[in-house]
């Protein structure tokens, strides 16, 4: 993740696309899809404060939005932006 950030250009975006723990039962439709995809590979959701604590920790403002979609997915995208370095 370091690397990637360190990539980005200053006022850089970095998009994540991810599942939102909650509501339980939407994080269960979708570990069942996840599992169907390869039961092998494991399956974990990070919870919405540790990302945005993470973002912020390596330097990027970040916002979360969460998707709406007709089917019950709980997607959750998160955008952050890299800081200006001040000369």
């Amino acid at each position: 993740m370091t690397t990637i950030i360190r990539e980005l250009p200053p006022n850089g975006t970095l998009i994540i696309k991810d599942i939102e723990p909650t509501p339980f039962w939407k994080t269960w439709f979708t570990w069942i899809l996840d599992k169907m995809m390869d039961y092998r590979t494991p399956v974990h959701y990070w919870h919405p404060k540790d990302v945005v604590e993470l973002l912020n920790s390596l330097g990027l403002r970040c916002f979360k939005h969460s998707l709406l979609d007709y089917l019950p997915y709980p997607h959750v995208i998160y955008i952050g932006n890299k800081r200006c370095e001040q000369p």
